[in-house]
Order: C-alpha cells, then sequence, then structure tokens
C-alpha cells in the first residue's frame, strides 16, 4: 500500500452529510439536528433549536448551548457513519422569524474529530514542512511485469511510541508539500499523541511541522474514514533550518532521535517533567522560526533553560535566591556533590558558590553535571552572554556574534534532551567559523557516542501496485430524479401541461422533483410556473411532499393550510383551488408580460 500511496492525491476535505443522531455532551439533539459540513480540518454541525427548546427553565436564552461549551461530540450520518469530536462549540447563532416558527438557527464547531464508515487500514494526510536531502531509510520497490523495476530512496519511516509514521517525499518542485502516512494498527487517531509526536518530530528536524487533515485507506485504497485538528505547529511560520542532529546525507539520525524521545515519554508520567520536555521542544521551533536574530537567541537561550530543568527540578527557583539562601541550599542539596567526580568536587562546589548573581550559568552547569556530560567552556560561555538578554539590560551584537551563540546554545540543548531521553548517536555541531549552507554538518566532538547507534534501515518490495480506477471509473452512474410510477404526482403533472394551451403557448407549468440524500428520504416536488421564451423568469407556486413509501400528499408553501391528500378526489379539489386562485392568475399574469428580451 505505501508504494500505491506514494505520488496519490490526497484530499483536503471530503462532502457534506446529513444528520440523523446527535449528542452534544449530556444533551439529545438528535431531533433538531440537520447537517455536518467540511472546510479543511473544521467540521460544522448545523442545528435548528425550535422556541419550547429555548424555553426551558435552566438554558440561557441569549445563549442556550452556553452550558455544552467545549463538551463532545457523538453523531450519526444519514448513511450510518459515525462522527466523534472532543470539542464542540457554538459559533454562531441566528434567529428564526415567528412567522417562520420561530427558534434560534446554530452552528456547532467541531475540533479534533474523527468521521469513520469503516475501520481504516492506514491514515495519509499532507505534511506541510521539508524533508532533509539525501537518501532516506525506507527503499520503495515496485517490481511490474513487462515494464521492469522502480525505485524511491529518499522516503523514511519513523517509530513512535505506538504508531509507524512514513514520510514519503512528491516528486515534483513543490517541497514543502509531502505525504505522511500512519499505521495505527487498525486503531482511532489519538488527536493528542498525533499532535504532540509531530511536534517531536519538528524538534528533530528543527523546522515546524504540521498536518491538519487525514483520510483512512481500507486495504483496497477506498477511503473510509476522515480525521480533522491542528496537528503540529500550523501556527508557526518555518524560516530556518535547525536540527539538533548532523544532516548526513546518507544517515538519517533525526528518525533515531526521534524514536528516542517518543519511547521516554510514553514511559513517563510525571506529568511536570513531561510539560518541561514539551517546553523545550517548542522553544527550539519557535527559536528556528524567528526573523529577528536577537528574538531566535532569545528563545534558544530559554530552551536551554527548559531542558536544564529535565535534571534539576523545580523544588527550589534557583534565580530568585539571594546570596546568602544560595549559599545554604548548595551546602544542603547532595545531589550537586554526588555526580561530582572526587577531583571536581573542591572546584565545582567553590564556582557555584562564588557566582555573586546564581542564575542560568549555574543552574546549566548544575545540570550539565548531574547529565554526566562534559563542562565546555565554549558553550558555558555562550550561556553566560545570552543569559544578559533575560535580565532586561541593554545589549548590543551583531547578527554574526548572535548566530555563533545560537549555534553553541542549539548544540547545549540537544545535549541535555539527548541525556534525559537516553539517545546516544551524534549531535550537531557548533565547531565551524561559518556555517555550512549546503552539504553535511559534521557531528560534535563535545559527547562521545555509542558507535552501535545507527539508524534503522527497511525496504519494502511488491510485484504489482495495488489498482487504482481510471478516472472515469471513479463516477457512479447518475439518473435524472423523476416521478414514480402509480404516484398522485403523476396527476399533478397532466394538470401542469394543460397551463400552456390556456395561455397561448406563453407560460407553462412543470413538476421539478428534487433530489434527496437518500432514496428512503421523503420525495419534494415544486410545481413551477416559467415564461415559455425565457425559462429562466419563473416561481414555485407551491411544493409537494411524499413521504417514502406512501401516496399520501402534503401541500407545502400555498397561500392556506392544506389537509394531507390521499387520493384522487382530494387532489383534484385541491388542484381546482389552485386554478382559480388569485395568487396563481397574479403570477401567470406577470409572466405573460415578459417579452424574449427582458431579464
Amino acid at each position: 500500500m505505501i508504494a500505491s500511496i506514494e505520488g496519490r492525491a490526497i484530499p483536503s476535505s471530503t462532502y457534506p452529510r446529513q444528520l440523523s443522531e446527535l449528542h452534544y455532551g449530556s444533551e439529545n439533539l438528535s431531533p433538531y439536528a440537520i447537517s455536518l459540513t467540511f472546510s479543511n480540518e473544521t467540521a460544522t454541525l448545523a442545528c435548528v433549536l425550535p422556541k419550547d427548546y429555548i424555553s426551558q427553565a435552566h438554558l440561557d436564552k441569549t445563549d442556550p448551548m452556553a452550558h455544552l461549551w467545549g463538551q463532545s461530540l457523538v453523531a450519526t450520518t444519514d448513511t450510518g457513519e459515525k462522527f466523534e469530536a472532543r470539542q464542540g462549540y457554538c459559533t454562531h447563532q441566528s434567529i428564526i422569524f415567528a412567522s417562520e416558527g420561530g427558534g434560534r438557527r446554530i452552528s456547532i464547531t467541531a475540533r479534533e474529530w474523527q468521521l469513520t464508515r469503516h475501520k481504516p487500514h492506514l491514515w495519509v494526510g499532507r505534511l506541510a514542512g521539508t524533508f532533509p536531502q539525501g537518501i532516506g531509510n525506507l527503499n520503495l520497490r515496485v517490481e511490474i511485469e513487462d515494464r521492469g523495476s522502480s525505485f524511491s530512496l529518499t522516503n523514511f519511516v519513523l517509530k513512535g511510541s505506538r504508531w509507524t509514521y512514513f514520510l514519503l517525499r512528491k516528486n515534483d518542485k513543490k517541497k514543502t508539500d509531502n505525504t505522511l502516512v500512519i499505521d495505527t494498527n487498525g486503531g482511532d487517531i489519538d488527536h493528542i499523541l498525533l499532535n504532540n509526536e509531530l511536534q517531536i518530530l519538528s524538534y528533530c528536524l528543527g523546522q515546524p511541522l504540521y498536518c491538519n487533515f487525514l483520510v483512512g485507506l481500507d486495504e483496497e485504497m477506498q477511503s473510509v474514514a476522515y480525521a480533522g485538528g491542528d496537528y503540529g505547529f500550523e501556527r508557526i511560520l518555518p524560516n530556518h533550518n535547525f536540527s539538533p542532529v548532523p544532516r548526513d546525507s546518507n544517515k538519517p539520525w533525526f528518525t533515531v532521535f526521534f524514536q528516542a524521545i517518543t519511547q521516554q515519554l510514553a514511559h513517563l508520567e510525571e506529568l511536570s517533567r513531561k510539560q518541561t520536555l514539551f517546553e523545550t521542544i517548542t522553544l527550539s521551533v519557535e527559536s528556528s522560526a524567528e526573523v529577528h536574530y536577537i528574538s531566535r537567541e532569545t528563545k534558544a537561550v530559554l530552551a536551554c533553560l527548559a531542558a536544564a530543568r529535565l535534571f534539576v527540578k523545580d523544588e527550589v527557583n534557583l534565580t530568585s535566591l539571594s546570596n546568602d539562601e544560595w549559599a545554604i541550599w548548595i551546602k544542603e542539596n547532595n545531589a550537586l556533590l554526588s555526580v561530582a567526580a572526587e577531583d571536581t568536587k573542591d572546584l565545582l562546589l567553590s564556582r557555584v558558590l562564588s557566582a555573586n548573581e546564581p542564575g542560568p550559568v549555574e543552574l546549566t552547569i548544575l545540570a550539565l553535571k548531574m547529565a554526566s556530560l562534559p563542562l565546555n567552556p565554549d558553550l558555558i560561555q555562550a550561556i553566560a552572554e545570552s543569559s544578559v538578554l533575560l535580565s532586561g539590560r541593554s545589549f548590543e551584537t551583531s547578527y554574526k556574534e548572535s548566530d555563533n551563540r545560537c549555534r553553541r546554545l542549539r548544540t547545549l540543548c540537544a545535549g541535555l534532551m539527548a541525556a534525559s531521553v537516553g539517545y546516544k548517536g551524534p549531535l550537531a555541531g557548533w565547531e565551524l567559523d561559518e556555517p555550512k549552507w549546503y552539504g553535511e554538518e559534521p557531528a560534535t566532538e563535545w559527547l562521545v557516542i555509542d558507535s552501535d547507534v545507527q539508524p534503522s534501515y527497511f525496504v519494502a518490495q511488491v510485484n504489482n501496485l495495488l489498482p487504482i480506477l481510471s478516472t472515469a471509473e471513479l463516477w457512479p452512474t447518475f439518473e435524472r430524479p423523476s416521478i414514480p410510477d402509480g404516484s398522485l404526482v403523476l396527476l399533478v403533472e397532466e394538470f401542469a401541461r394543460s397551463l400552456a394551451s390556456r395561455t397561448n403557448e406563453q407560460v407553462r407549468a412543470r413538476i421539478l422533483p428534487l433530489p434527496v440524500f437518500s432514496s428512503n428520504e421523503a420525495q419534494l416536488y415544486d410545481f413551477i410556473l416559467e415564461a415559455v421564451q425565457q425559462p429562466q423568469t419563473n416561481t414555485v407556486l407551491f411544493t409537494i411532499r411524499q413521504e417514502y413509501k406512501s401516496a399520501k400528499l402534503d401541500i407545502l408553501s400555498w397561500e392556506e393550510e392544506i389537509d394531507t391528500i390521499e387520493d384522487e378526489k382530494a387532489l383534484i379539489q385541491f388542484l381546482r383551488g389552485v386554478a382559480l386562485a388569485p395568487r396563481t392568475r397574479h403570477a401567470v399574469e406577470r409572466l405573460l408580460l415578459v417579452t424574449p428580451y427582458e431579464i
């Protein structure tokens, strides 16, 4: 399936549905539900609330849906599809005039939703963002009889905490819109998990990525489900690419780093530690997206301090301690000396105690020692100089100076992140006088890596692509709506045809069957008067409603209320009244005034 999906056009929305059931929080709104429409990742449910519902004592008369704000939605479409959303918000209301029955039309916007007809085998969507250049770790091979072989070597496989992700590069010049395939092992979309892991992927690639609409495919490549939400960093515009791992054209190290972070999160139960980890990720991605170099550096140093807190818990706010309080905390806290080598304890203790203003530098040093990472002077100097930006003091620097510090800060942050999740592979370095914009970037020599850590490689080979229908075969067969045999509406049609002879063939009447979404819905027929020489000039005199598998007719939009018509006698009596009604004469005479050139 992966080989067949490669190069396939991914839709960005789906068609509207009619609703048969709707539950919003604790309320059953099924009697009032109308439709379900989509626009990209947004799903909107429409309802009409009658006056008797709005007048209930416990409801806010100005906003009858206020008590359900942010609650979940569960609905069923007229074709049996199941719709679920984590949150729903009433975003639009309009009042229905009393002449139309009164009440309120409302629109409910759904967030993080899924529409399912059958369980999908894979989920597919568009991933906004660029992939690293070079060879990936997924080789797609297709062997087609009489046509030879084809290879695709620039794709990637990533192992998440529960799912497997496939990144398929589009074979066109637009590099910022590629294909994301998710193997959820037959499960539904976990919106929180998908958002978290796309944010982690963004950090590992050093740029904001996002996906907001997914299509579920079955094993025959048919669309059987849809899902929408804000996954990743949609609201951050990309600027630079600053990956924490080397951009090696033959070894996609980001796949290894991604797996280490996601696996660590899967076993992390401490909420505050998870929040700190995602704070580090968000600040790092935002730093790469900043346009101004001072803003970029400020967020880079904040990311380093967030990463440092992964090792120094917030049991004490180090930056707010006075000198005396700082000295007491250092002497009473055994964590600092317990991780120091025997020959460096005195040096480390004196260095930390001598700080005039304990803060970012001391926090970073303490975190590096607890993470068993070397105290590189270049990194310590970078954090010391950049932390001035957090003090509010005037700080003049050039773009080149700021960029040099930023490269050091990114390596420092990546080192702390790697130590916290157990990643032993290489990290992107700063040991260049000028950054390389083309080619491979070297790994830092700051850390000793484990040579046994290597990216995993995968080969997917198929003998033939899954059959894809031709464009002509995608359309079903359509038939013009018609009046069923034996219906009383045929008598109305005969009545309509007889009008033209009474107007010298200038005005005619006809019955127009209206399309419906389902064959078991009530059928509607418009009785139309129109000018023969300009059919676009017309008016609907009334509408007939006939329930499914029923001979009875209901007349809608007539000037007076008509009882349900059950037989020919009652229908002829009604049609005699139509022919003699002042409303009919007025409509026919207006159409007689229409000339061939009148618009």
